[in-house]
């Protein structure tokens, strides 16, 4: 499935020609920290209705885990609703500058969707 990822670092911030046009509807920003002794990930949800679209029901890591309020489905910390893309996320540690805000291209029609 194509992803646009983008963010504050160097390196998500040059996107291909049309991929901004393309990669319009906001999953939802991922953070923590990959390299620590204990690895700690976390997703905050976009508030947009991935519902709505067929990309989006395949694309859950964001949402929240019924049966465990501080956990996404994917096991990530969960932390809530993401400010706008490129803010910082707010967290009980203080604020969170480098998220990873992932958007999806709302016409992308996975294969079990069709």
């Amino acid at each position: 499935m194509p992803i646009s990822v983008r963010g504050r670092h160097p390196a998500l911030q040059a996107l291909e020609a049309g991929e901004a046009e393309r990669f319009t509807l906001y999953e939802g920003g991922f953070f923590g920290n990959l390299f620590s002794e204990n690895p700690q990930l976390f997703a905050c949800a976009s508030g947009e209705p991935l519902a709505d679209f067929p990309v989006g029901a395949l694309r859950v890591c964001t949402r929240p885990d019924p049966d465990a309020a501080t956990a996404s489905i994917c096991g990530f910390g969960h932390a809530g609703q993401c400010p706008e893309p490129g803010a910082a996320v707010m967290t009980p540690r203080g604020a969170i500058e480098e998220v990873v805000a992932v958007f999806l291209d709302p016409a992308f029609e996975p294969a079990a969707a069709r």
